[in-house]
């Protein structure tokens, strides 16, 4: 399937006496993993046997954990997460390193018993939201944000702000993964400011940024750019008006060849049907 499929986690991390990553739920008891919490390996599993093309993890979660005295989790309190969830296929993000915490504002997650209860979101998830809500994550100004762009930005802003807590990816998918629309995406103001002017070389070079980023962008980018694109087709100089209603024309006779191949392939599918 040419599905995505996503799954976010954030919460609590812990590891049995084996070094078995397990997530915490609301009714986990550290003494009972295997029966109470939800294994790593089993995502692992569900995930590579997913029918999508596409399968993305995100975990935000304190992988060490402090526990009662004499009992709990033995050994190092590293949770390897990208060695024990990053199956073939499968993006993993992660809200730390193995050997991190995660924070929330300025403060360390508390180790001990989970809290459950209702509070701020975490850094990681703050600025995960932040990117997708505002558009800030689409890095390249093409209207798609990938989980490449949402990466960067996630990562860059929870170092900048919190440098003892690092982010990370581990991937093994081909090509982009594109996770949202910038809704938001608006012309960059260099370019308004040439349609505006009165500068011939100016508008004109306008008029080529509009066309790449037509031929770029999705299609949010491709409406807004036309819009602007129209505007120059009235323009004043003969010049500028002739490229961008050459540039409209080239547009109407692409879509009519696109519409004559579909046909000739239906036509085609229709025959073979017959035979």
């Amino acid at each position: 399937s040419e599905d995505l499929t996503l799954l976010y986690f954030t919460g609590h991390g812990i590891k049995d006496d084996y070094g078995q990553l397990y997530l915490a739920m609301t009714d986990t008891k550290r003494d009972n993993l295997q029966f109470t919490g939800l294994q790593g390996e089993h995502i692992r599993v569900a995930m590579e046997g997913c029918r999508s093309r596409q399968n993305v993890l995100v975990l935000d979660c304190c992988y060490a954990g402090a526990f009662p005295a004499g009992r709990g989790v033995k050994g190092d309190t590293a949770v390897h997460t990208t060695e024990q969830l990053g199956g073939r296929g499968c993006v993993v993000l992660t809200s730390s390193d193995a050997t991190q915490y995660s924070f929330e504002g300025n403060q360390l997650t508390q180790t001990g018993s989970p809290s459950f209860q209702a509070g701020s979101s975490s850094l990681f998830t703050r600025f995960l939201i932040e990117g997708l809500k505002t558009g800030q994550a689409d890095l390249n100004g093409d209207g798609d944000i990938t989980l490449d762009e949402l990466y960067s930005y996630v990562h860059d802003h929870v170092t900048a702000e919190q440098p003892q807590q690092r982010p990370k990816k581990k991937d093994d998918v081909e090509g982009r993964i594109m996770v949202a629309q910038n809704r938001y995406w608006t012309l960059p103001s260099h370019i308004s400011d040439a349609i505006n002017g009165p500068y011939l070389p100016s508008k004109l070079a306008a008029l080529q940024e509009l066309s790449r980023r037509y031929s770029s962008g999705n299609a949010i980018v491709q409406q807004r750019a036309l819009e602007k694109i129209h505007k120059l087709a009235d323009d004043d100089s003969k010049q500028v008006s002739g490229a961008a209603q050459q540039f409209l024309s080239s547009l109407i006779l692409e879509k009519e060849r696109q519409q004559e191949a579909a046909e000739r392939a239906k036509q085609e599918a229709a025959e073979r049907a017959k035979q």
